[in-house]
């Protein structure tokens, strides 16, 4: 009689065995899989692996007669996505029923292909996708739309000149905007304003549209220049569609802007 000891690396563990017979037979015996704690881990995220690899290889060597329903087709899916997300360390996927006490056992050419599938299945979890793990693409700044802007055409850049005020810092050019007329869209560039507080007052950006009344300028949204800031990037956002611009100027408001402006100007940039 040979002493021959059997390789213990070439055995399946209790729950890797109680979840392949599961899988291909219908029968198993719970005790057996609980009386270790480490399989109740491994059943947590495997208890569903087996039996649909199970399926796969049934349905890729027997092809059945009659296609499946789109919606058991996604269902499928559905669930061999959850389990991607559960080898990845997410939460646990809810337990399949206990099997049934009993079940027949019936012999099938198919056998060798399922024990084959259940030692694919085990190694899959290490390379199947992780649908959270795909690249999120940051929102572009207001810095780079407005470069992205001068190189389309007919784009313009216009020069702003500060006044007097005391909230020019620069006294001399704080800023540009850049105005695209075809497409509405413009940013303005402000250099050496004054940080504003929020509750005292704000900036609001003012278009004066040669094609309306001049003494109705539009109304261009209103801004803060934050106090760790000395240059910003404002996205001009006009209340109404702009004809013709003839000239933007920038003025200090109440909180919240105003629609008619007391004309305490920091900077303006005819178009000319």
């Amino acid at each position: 009689m040979s002493n021959a000891r059997p390789d213990p690396e070439a055995r399946l563990d209790a729950a890797s065995e109680w979840l392949a017979d599961r899988a291909l037979t219908g029968i198993g015996d719970a005790a057996a899989l609980t009386a270790v704690p480490s399989s109740r881990r491994l059943a947590s995220a495997l208890d569903e692996s087996l039996e649909l690899t199970a399926a796969a290889v049934d349905l890729a060597l027997f092809p059945p007669r009659e296609t499946p329903p789109a919606g058991l087709r996604a269902k499928v899916t559905a669930r061999l996505e959850r389990i991607s997300e559960a080898a990845h360390g997410s939460a646990p996927l809810p337990r399949s029923p206990a099997p049934p006490a009993t079940a027949p056992l019936t012999e099938s050419p198919r056998w060798g292909w399922y024990a084959a599938a259940v030692a694919v299945a085990i190694a899959a979890f290490a390379w199947w996708p992780n649908p959270r793990s795909r690249q999120v693409v940051e929102p572009a700044t207001p810095d780079a739309l407005r470069l992205a802007l001068l190189e389309t055409p007919s784009t313009r850049m216009i020069a702003g000149a500060c006044t007097d005020d005391p909230l020019c810092a620069a006294q001399e050019s704080c800023g540009d905007i850049v105005w695209n007329p075809e497409r509405g869209e413009g940013y303005l560039h402000l250099v050496g304003l004054e940080p504003n507080d929020p509750q005292e007052f704000q900036y609001q950006l003012w278009i004066v549209d040669a094609t309306r009344d001049e003494r109705f300028p539009i109304d261009g949204g209103v801004f803060d220049i934050p106090a760790d800031r000395d240059e910003v990037v404002v996205p001009i956002h006009a209340a109404l569609p702009v004809g013709q611009a003839a000239l933007f100027a920038v003025s200090v408001e109440k909180p919240g802007g105003t629609v008619v402006s007391d004309r305490r100007f920091v900077l303006v940039a005819p178009v000319g």
